[in-house]
């Protein structure tokens, strides 16, 4: 596999592609989303943008996410707030310990 070096993409080029492959459901609401999160105005906008692209752009898989060693777990969106403010319930924790290793 042979890399052309003589042309890299320019930071602002990466994310126009990164951007194209994003979904263009409801409206266009995650592309926005992305907008508004790669433009620094909301936290929130890019804690779900970020939990969007590891789900594979879908709310449903974002809602079920059980990673509880991302450091986003305790502010992912299209969920029900069971978690204590101060980060994840230790309750839920226990339920979904890795095996002994891991």
């Amino acid at each position: 596999m042979k890399i052309n070096l003589t042309r890299l993409l320019t930071p602002k080029e990466q994310i126009a592609r990164w951007r194209e492959n994003i979904p263009d459901l409801f409206n266009g609401s995650y592309r926005r989303n992305y907008d508004k999160a790669m433009s620094g105005k909301s936290l929130r906008a890019a804690v779900t943008a970020k939990c969007l692209d590891c789900m594979c752009w879908q709310q449903a898989e974002v809602k079920n996410c059980d990673v509880i060693t991302c450091p986003l777990y305790p502010y992912k969106p299209y969920s029900a707030r069971q978690r204590s403010r101060g980060g994840v319930d230790t309750k839920q924790m226990e339920q979904k310990q890795c095996p002994a290793g891991i």
